[in-house]
């Protein structure tokens, strides 16, 4: 078959979400997470971290080295990772086997790292991101279409002991990937949709306690959005696919009023899509993406932003490749997964622990050696489809 010059721009064009669907750049960690008693939980794609196998899911000691009490032994990739008020550990992504048991693509984790026996959603698809309410109803998003034995498009809601909760169904007709608790218990859900709850919303949307949709709250998003991330003054920050948001051109990154508006004085402008985003307790902004310039600086796939938005200028870790993860430690270090070889200018593979100000913190080193699918296949898929 010819490929046209145009078949293949317009191929570029798709790549980077083709591969963010197909998991080639979802290689290594995707999930971090950290344990009240300062351990790290770390899922993704891997079969070696701290330079012990452990598949797909790991905790880390504070040092780095690997916790040998805890292996859970995922069959394959782990995407959320989410710690109940118990010490529990909810997992989410697209596996069969988890803990010793048969979970598909859902499980509960006891501490030790085994399944817990009392919970059984069972997901027919991938599960991408599990949000824990304050009452302990546990929200979870995702691809699938029944989750615990009934029909939920996309979105449900779970009681503690796994089983759905009935009065919750918002029905969303696309993939959810991000999901957020304000705090007055309304839900923010990002992905790539365009309705919910029978209602009209483009990638974006905000749920009543009960499931319907907040009316007050329409942002509108041109593409996907998969990272929500709340300020503590009630704004809403968002990442993703898009490049308009709220009737205002945004490139993948936006702050939002809590009525859904833009805030105008925020406009970072990254050049590549944002994956994740994390809020330090003095305000200022992580990001971690796809991108080689934001807030008028240049910032390869990580940055810190300042409240307004422009580049920190006393952060810049240099990643030599995608962030996928990034979770602010309570003592202010900062960790970052993703699929890179270098950070700070030191090796680190796919998973790394800044200091403050950006540089490379020397004692965490786990080295999560990631399972790289290969781009080349996927494109030339890509181009076969296309005449």
């Amino acid at each position: 078959m010819l490929i046209t010059s145009q078949a293949f721009i317009m191929s570029l064009a798709l790549l980077p979400m083709l591969l963010f669907f197909s998991g080639t750049l979802h290689a290594a960690p995707y999930s971090l997470a950290v344990q009240g008693d300062g351990k790290i939980l770390v899922g993704g794609e891997f079969t070696i971290i701290g330079g012990q196998a452990r598949n797909n899911i790991a905790r880390l000691n504070a040092d780095g080295t690997v916790d040998t009490t805890f292996n859970p032994n995922a069959n394959d990739w782990i995407r959320s990772i989410a710690v109940q008020g118990d010490g529990k550990i909810l997992v989410g992504g697209e596996f069969s086997i988890i803990g010793g048991q048969a979970r598909n693509n859902i499980a509960r984790l006891n501490a030790d790292g085994t399944a817990d026996t009392t919970f059984n959603p069972n997901a027919n698809n991938s599960v991408s991101s599990i949000s824990v309410q304050a009452d302990g109803k546990i929200l979870v998003g995702g691809w699938f279409t029944t989750i615990s034995g009934r029909t939920r498009n996309n979105i449900a809601r779970l009681n503690t002991d796994g089983t759905a909760d009935t009065t919750f169904n918002p029905n969303v007709d696309n993939s959810v990937f991000g999901i957020s608790v304000q705090t007055d218990s309304k839900i923010l859900v990002g992905g790539f949709f365009t309705s919910i709850d029978g209602q009209a919303r483009n990638n974006i949307a905000r749920l009543h306690a009960d499931g319907t949709v907040d009316t007050t709250f329409n942002p509108g998003a041109n593409d996907g959005v998969v990272s929500i991330t709340m300020q503590a003054d009630g704004k809403i920050l968002v990442g993703g696919f898009f490049t308009s948001i709220g009737g205002q051109a945004r490139n993948y990154i936006a702050r939002l009023n809590a009525d859904g508006t833009v805030d105008t004085i925020f406009n970072p402008n990254a050049n590549y899509y944002v994956k994740s985003i994390a809020m330090q307790a003095d305000g200022k902004i992580l990001v971690g993406g796809l991108f080689e310039t934001i807030g008028g600086q240049a910032r390869n796939y990580i940055a810190r932003l300042n409240s307004d938005g422009t580049a920190d200028t006393t952060f810049n870790p240099d990643a030599l490749n995608i962030v996928h993860a990034i979770v602010v430690q309570a003592d202010g270090k900062i960790l970052v997964g993703g699929f890179f070889a270098i950070i700070g200018g030191q090796a680190r593979y796919n998973i790394a622990r800044l200091n403050a100000d950006g540089t490379v913190d020397p004692t965490f080193n786990p080295e999560a050696n990631g399972k790289h699918k290969g781009i080349a296949p996927i494109l030339l898929l890509l181009l076969n489809k296309i005449k």
